[in-house]
């Protein structure tokens, strides 16, 4: 069942041109009834949030379109023009779609074991920081979750090229320790494909 949550949404950055994995890490195989992009989609509508705003490259957007891919009502596909921009360009497309002022939980595409009680989790501290993101022995994992002030902050910045890193090394970030190392995945290669999926 769905959740009632208060004004979250949720982006998530599948943009990049994959090269390393030479396949769409949006499209990988999660199991055999959804791809990355589905799981992660599926685990914000389930937890109650408002949008899930998906940032793909045009090429991974038509593939999505041929495959016939299902989502949810809430969730809408933005195409980002300038992959090459890197991810405050996708992360500032994405907030774009949203309403100003809305907390969003932020996910890579190359992470898709998110889970509902690590969503919980983040969402019991929305108010301590302005960002908050599990840890484990101090290295920040996925999904980050952004007050509304700083998604309010993405939203009216006008040079889109600048580094996420850096950009939000500005604000307080409370992070959240966790026992679960997943949180720290990045499937970026055909062997880290395989050393989790086989």
């Amino acid at each position: 069942m769905i959740k009632k949550v208060e004004n979250i949404s949720a982006v998530i950055l599948a943009a990049g041109k994959s090269e390393r994995m030479g396949f769409p890490k949006a499209l990988l195989r999660y199991n055999s009834s959804m791809t990355f992009i589905q799981k992660i989609e599926s685990e914000f509508v389930n937890f109650g949030c408002d949008s899930v705003i998906l940032v793909v490259n045009a090429l991974t957007k038509k593939q999505i379109e041929d495959k016939n891919l299902a989502f949810s009502e809430v969730t809408k596909i933005v195409v980002n023009p300038h992959p090459e921009w890197e991810r405050f360009h996708s992360l500032w497309l994405g907030v774009k779609a949203l309403d100003a002022g809305c907390s969003i939980f932020m996910n890579n595409i190359d992470n898709p074991f998110i889970s509902q009680d690590l969503l919980q989790q983040l969402y019991m501290l929305r108010n301590d920081a302005d960002y908050i993101k599990p840890t484990i022995n101090g290295r920040g994992g996925h999904p980050a979750l952004l007050s509304g002030k700083v998604v309010s902050e993405v939203m009216s910045q006008t040079n889109t090229q600048q580094n996420l890193k850096v950009f939000l090394s500005g604000y307080h970030c409370l992070p959240m320790p966790v026992n679960d190392e997943l949180v720290l995945t990045n499937i970026n290669s055909r062997d880290d494909y395989k050393k989790y999926f086989g």
